[in-house]
């Protein structure tokens, strides 16, 4: 790649990063960062109250095991401590962004390893112009911190494989931990992992013919995981251990509560969204600079 390109390209990208803060600390809540939020506060409570906190059940909190809101809700404590709490819709908005941030970052990671830099840079440019991702970057609580920890995961199961026969150890345990904080934001983040364990149990069989490392690392990865979903799970840890499954079984058929969408001030039924949705998402939201 020319290096005038490649400067370029690394140039534009750190622009569309102080476009999209920007516009971060411009916006208003997005619809369910307020209930994360106080998902987050309750489960922060009966965290330092070693459970004995009784008000943690609102709305339908139980499908959420709530690690990653609780982890967001002590860093906005922190950053609240400093900053004046009038500010706190930007103080949310930059740890939503710091998430998308670090997921970004593993993204350029992944794809140096696989590729060589130069696509990486351009990877993570073309991510930045994707409105999907762009403009989610700080008002999303959720699904850009599943983007980052299945970055992540990708990352950790590439190291991983590559030190299969030597020191993997480490590998293995960070692999487990960004599993669990992905599947601790929503249990179904496991669907998203099916192909890449596939992959990886063909690999591991490949390089070591052992399925004694096959079985001692997949029960490694799946008690690591299992005790970040449920550490900070309330409803879990009083007997309704059915939740793991009836949360399964209602991914596929979420409530939505808001019955409009708005596409470059023009409004449409959510549940009849026009089958230009995605055009129009790219043509009207695709990040500019005015």
């Amino acid at each position: 790649m020319d290096k005038i390109f490649y400067k370029t390209s690394v140039l534009f990208i750190f622009l569309l990063l102080a476009l999209g803060y920007y516009s971060s600390l411009k916006n208003g809540l997005s619809i369910d960062e307020n209930f994360h939020h106080i998902n987050g506060e309750v489960r922060y409570h009966y965290l330092i109250n070693f459970g004995n906190f009784e008000k943690y059940d609102f709305n339908d909190n139980r499908f959420y095991p709530g690690l990653i809101d609780t982890i967001s809700f002590i860093f906005f404590k922190i950053l609240s401590s400093i900053i004046n709490l009038k500010y706190l819709v930007e103080i949310k908005h930059t740890i939503n962004f710091l998430y998308s941030l670090l997921g970004l970052y593993g993204l350029y990671l992944v794809n140096k390893k696989i590729f060589n830099k130069e696509i990486a840079i351009i990877s993570c440019l073309l991510t930045l112009l994707n409105p999907f991702f762009f403009g989610h970057m700080g008002i999303n609580p959720k699904d850009t911190v599943l983007f980052t920890f299945l970055i992540w995961t990708i990352y950790y199961l590439i190291e991983y494989l590559e030190k299969i026969n030597v020191n993997r150890l480490k590998h293995l345990i960070l692999l487990s931990i960004m599993i669990g904080l992905g599947s601790n934001t929503r249990i179904t983040f496991l669907s998203l992992l099916f192909p890449l364990i596939l992959f990886g149990l063909y690999y591991v069989w490949i390089n070591t013919k052992s399925i004694k490392i096959i079985f001692i690392d997949l029960f490694t990865i799946s008690i690591i995981a299992f005790l970040l979903i449920i550490i900070i799970w309330p409803h879990f840890h009083n007997g309704d251990y059915s939740l793991i499954i009836e949360n399964i079984k209602q991914s596929s058929k979420w409530l939505i509560s808001v019955k409009h969408g708005l596409i470059n001030g023009n409004f449409y039924e959510i549940q009849n969204t026009p089958r230009s949705y995605v055009f129009q998402i790219f043509l009207y939201r695709t990040p500019i600079f005015i």
